[in-house]
């Protein structure tokens, strides 16, 4: 769970200096129109690929994930049905309790 908090803020952090830099670049722009000095279309791509490539790898690790622990839960529940079944029901139990002191 810290993990992902921390990867989901240095992404957040990324896009913060990807709109910071864009935004410094907009500035230098003259009220006429005339651009004096702005990224290039090469850069822009790449930092726009390297954002691109880390939101994949992020997503794509949460994928392994949640299969992973998919698994896992199809193992327990076949190895203790009753066990499952209890608690799934007590669960239940608790989120009516809960939904009910409205």
């Amino acid at each position: 769970m810290a993990t992902t908090q921390k990867e989901v803020k240095n992404m957040k952090q990324d896009i913060a200096q990807i709109k910071d830099m864009l935004a410094d670049q907009l500035e230098e722009i003259p009220t006429n129109g005339k651009t004096k000095n702005i990224f290039n279309k090469e850069d822009l791509q790449s930092i726009a690929n390297q954002a691109g490539k880390g939101v994949r790898a992020f997503f794509s690790d949460k994928q392994k994930q949640l299969e992973e622990v998919k698994t896992a839960c199809k193992k327990t529940i076949k190895e203790r049905p009753l066990t499952s079944a209890a608690v799934a029901f007590a669960g239940g139990m608790l989120i009516t309790t809960l939904l009910r002191k409205k």
